[in-house]
């Protein structure tokens, strides 16, 4: 990453913001010179990195056992004795406490059993009384052994988890990702980049692009019982396009938004623009700013410049090249009150009059 800096000993650069006299510590601002032919180069590896520190866990979430299904309350089954159709019973359900009653056999206590264990203690209870019975116990309806799904899907809820399951197989069963319109355009309302996958209060390192747009098998993880799928919603999502613009506004973020797409949305550059787009990344108290070649990538020189949630990008006036540190420190307490607009407690267009 380093061989994207400007200068032969760029590092991070500290400076406080403003003229606040905070004892709080001062951001810190990365400026990166995005050189040609480099940045795809970087995104991918990082993107690499990122991949290669999941991979052990990745894989040993492919290697686990299945998870097999145990009886739970509220789960509802028929109960049969092969010949002895005084015996049969219907819809049985599973008591709180993991409780069944049959008539002859009593109150059976199966919860927490496999199937298969059900079914023995079930017949071990029937000896008493007949020889070598055939006992069946089929399920009817299991609530207990599932995995849930909500955020941007079209059916969320909560589904029965069928052995072998991964994570498409669960995006089927809820009819996919939901869809929305923006600008009368139809478009996916979930954002991949963020969704998550919960399992025992943790998150898996599962990415949601590579499993469902990719078909990456290592990230199409077999799912297990409790599993807790969420697809957060990309219309809180955006990427906001000001300066040199012939309009600034703020465009939905989509996976595969580019500088160059984020540009043509904004009606395209005024004829002041200078030669090189600020990309503003981060957090407060971390900003990374991109400079980036223009007019490489619209000539078609470069490959463009992938964006992401919440960048900010800003087109100076032409001349002004030759931006420094102390630049950047005066623009920045404005993009981030945009990052605090733009998250969770409201949305920076409605404030900036941006459309």
């Amino acid at each position: 990453m380093r061989s994207l800096l400007s200068g032969a000993a760029a590092g991070v650069l500290l400076v406080s913001a403003g003229c606040s006299t905070s004892s709080e510590p001062p951001p810190q601002i990365e400026i990166w010179e995005v050189l040609p032919g480099r940045e795809m180069t970087e995104v991918l590896k990082k993107a690499e990195q990122v991949e290669q520190e999941n991979a052990a866990e990745l894989e040993a979430l492919q290697k686990l056992p299945d998870d097999p299904y145990r009886i739970s309350p509220s789960d509802v089954f028929d109960f049969n004795v092969y010949e002895h159709e005084d015996l049969k019973v219907y819809e049985l359900t599973v008591t709180p406490d993991g409780y069944v009653g049959i008539p002859l056999l009593g109150a059976c206590k199966i919860g927490g059993l496999t199937l298969p264990e059900a079914t023995d203690e079930l017949k071990r209870r029937a000896d008493k009384y007949i020889r070598n019975p055939k006992v069946a116990l089929i399920p009817r309806q299991v609530k207990g052994f599932a995995y849930t799904i909500g955020g941007r899907v079209e059916r969320p809820g909560r589904y029965p988890l069928s052995t072998g399951m991964r994570l498409q197989d669960a995006m089927a069963t809820a009819w996919g990702i939901a869809h929305g319109d923006s600008r009368g355009e139809s478009v996916e309302t979930a954002d991949l980049k963020t969704s998550y996958i919960l399992r025992d209060g943790r998150k898996l390192p599962v990415s949601f692009e590579k499993a469902l747009l990719k078909g990456d098998m290592r990230h199409n993880i077999p799912l297990r019982n409790g599993d807790y799928i969420y697809l957060l919603s990309a219309m809180d999502s955006s990427v906001y396009v000001l300066g040199e613009v012939n309009s600034a506004r703020h465009v939905l973020y989509k996976v595969d938004l580019t500088l160059a797409k984020a540009l043509v949305f904004a009606a395209g550059l005024k004829d002041t623009h200078g030669d090189y787009a600020l990309v503003f990344r981060g957090t407060p108290e971390k900003e990374t700013v991109f400079k980036i070649n223009l007019a490489n990538i619209l000539e078609g020189r470069e490959v463009d410049f992938p964006l992401a949630p919440n960048d900010m990008v800003f087109i100076p006036k032409s001349g002004l090249s030759a931006y420094n540190i102390n630049w950047i420190n005066q623009f920045l307490p404005t993009l981030q009150m945009l990052n605090l607009l733009a998250g969770p407690f409201g949305n920076a267009a409605l404030y900036m009059g941006i459309k």
